[in-house]
């Protein structure tokens, strides 16, 4: 039976065909159907170690066949750690291929594998590059590179091309907290250079937290502006939109909102550090603000005030009774400081 052939035997049987594998043969076609001799096993077990005689297809084709596929050899030939992700499938894997199309660059010269480990929640995509063939006619490939998305479960992460300067993006949206009452979701970028894959960027994209008993919760999503070269700097462009409330758990009550604001990040590309970085002069965000406020990570009643003082200032001067209320005894519990002493002596007038 197919499933009970050896992996190196295979890849042996699938170099061998030109062109690569294909998923279409038919089963009178089907090179696994031959039983494979002692001597062509021990040639091929070489060549399958080779990682230029791996493609995407050949590994998509064997997580395809094999429900339980040991995928270790395949990751010391492309020199992945093979302590930080699954080595088989467990009756739990999909594979995927698709054309990464690159200006400049010929149709399927760049070929994507996805790989989803469902049953642990873990995803990947695999890049590579087809290189020309040699004198026999055997075509070589070279990875260029992993991302790796762990933990994802919640579904499934998604990817898209973004472009420009020349430039291709490999852009991946995935989950990057979770809980009870929490979740996030995030975006990384990476560039696919000529011969390696490079982590270039990351912001977070959306989320919500529901902290209860009063407390302010927030939720919050984002739009990639267009992006480009400004004044000779290649620019990318995030607005954020959060919204606050008085967060309740009580069934059948509804949290008050207390406000919503608008903040920009501009995220700017470093040739020294050779990636984007946070522009301050232009962003209207810090980076603490990017780590805690557009995350899952809790943040004190002190720097809820530090973050929202213009907001909270509004409330005090002009709210409505159950939204002052609601920051007179939120106040209680916050440290003094010259900001705490402003927004109590507005309340009071």
């Amino acid at each position: 039976m197919i499933r009970a052939l050896p992996l190196t035997i295979l890849f042996g049987l699938l170099i061998s065909l030109p062109g690569g594998a294909s998923k279409n043969l038919s089963a009178d076609s089907n090179p696994f159907i031959q039983e494979p001799t002692e001597r062509r096993a021990s040639t091929d077990e070489r060549a399958a170690l080779k990682p230029e005689a791996i493609s995407p297809y050949m590994i998509e084709w064997y997580i395809d066949i094999n429900e339980d596929a040991d995928l270790k050899r395949i990751w010391r030939a492309l020199k992945l750690d093979t302590d930080e992700i699954p080595d088989r499938c467990y009756g739990g894997c999909e594979a995927e291929t698709f054309n990464i199309e690159i200006e400049g660059l010929a149709p399927g010269r760049t070929v994507a594998l996805k790989i989803s480990f469902k049953e642990v929640f873990f995803h990947q995509y695999l890049i590579f590059r087809r290189e020309n063939s040699d004198s026999t006619g055997v075509e070589k490939w070279l990875f260029i590179g992993n991302i790796d998305s762990r933990d994802q479960r919640y579904g499934l992460p998604t990817h898209r091309l973004e472009t420009g300067d020349d430039r291709t993006w490999f852009v991946v949206r995935e989950l990057w907290g979770r809980g009870s009452s929490v979740t996030a979701q995030g975006e990384k970028w990476y560039e696919i250079k000529e011969r390696k894959l490079k982590h270039v960027l990351r912001y977070p994209v959306e989320g919500y937290t529901r902290p209860c008993y009063g407390n302010p919760g927030r939720s919050y999503k984002s739009i990639l502006i267009r992006h480009g070269a400004v004044n000779g700097v290649y620019t990318v462009p995030v607005q954020y939109l959060v919204s606050y409330n008085i967060s309740e758990c009580d069934r059948g009550k509804d949290s008050l909102p207390l406000f919503t604001k608008a903040q920009k990040a501009y995220f700017v590309w470093s040739a020294e550090e050779e990636r984007f970085i946070l522009d301050k002069s232009q962003s209207d965000i810090t980076k603490k603000e990017l780590g805690s406020v557009y995350h899952i990570e809790e943040f004190s009643d002190e720097e809820f005030v530090e973050y929202n003082f213009s907001e909270l200032s509004e409330i005090a001067r002009s709210g409505d009774a159950e939204r002052r209320d609601w920051l007179r005894q939120f106040l209680t519990r916050v440290q003094d400081s010259p900001r705490k002493t402003v927004l109590q002596q507005a309340l009071q007038q």
